[in-house]
């Protein structure tokens, strides 16, 4: 298929005359190449359930939680607090601390919040000599 410029997916995107096979063939081609953001819109443009789930199961898997937060603002009930731990997980595992702790910090989560914050700057998490100890 030809690439799109973002002009032109946001063109077709936003049109309300479109051939839903197309769009189709888009969604399938963003998510082949791993573009789960870009394959949920051309999903949701056609209301494809299975392929907006499809793309949910990647963003938890490899991690992705604005993927993530876009399909819960499509349709909160598509999305667990156990997607957003799973997601938060396995963004840990793939290095992408920042990534797990907006996943942790979403759902309270705090021992694992604190895990990737300190993953993210190990320095804050113990204290300087300088500064006052607690009695």
């Amino acid at each position: 298929m030809k690439q799109l410029n973002s002009l032109e997916k946001r063109d077709l995107l936003a049109s309300r005359k479109f051939d839903p096979a197309t769009i189709l063939a888009y969604a399938e081609e963003y998510f082949a190449h791993e573009r789960f953001g870009e394959a949920f819109e051309f999903y949701r443009k056609i209301a494809d359930a299975n392929g907006v789930l499809k793309v949910k199961r990647e963003a938890i898997r490899v991690g992705d939680p604005e993927t993530l937060w876009r399909i819960q603002q499509y349709d909160g009930a598509q999305v667990a607090e156990g997607d957003w731990i799973a997601c938060g997980d396995n963004a840990m595992q793939a290095g992408k601390y920042r990534s797990a702790a907006y996943c942790f910090e979403r759902v309270k989560q705090e021992a694992k919040l604190a895990e990737a914050l300190r993953a993210i700057s190990p320095e804050s998490a113990t204290p300087s000599p300088l500064s006052p100890q607690p009695n």
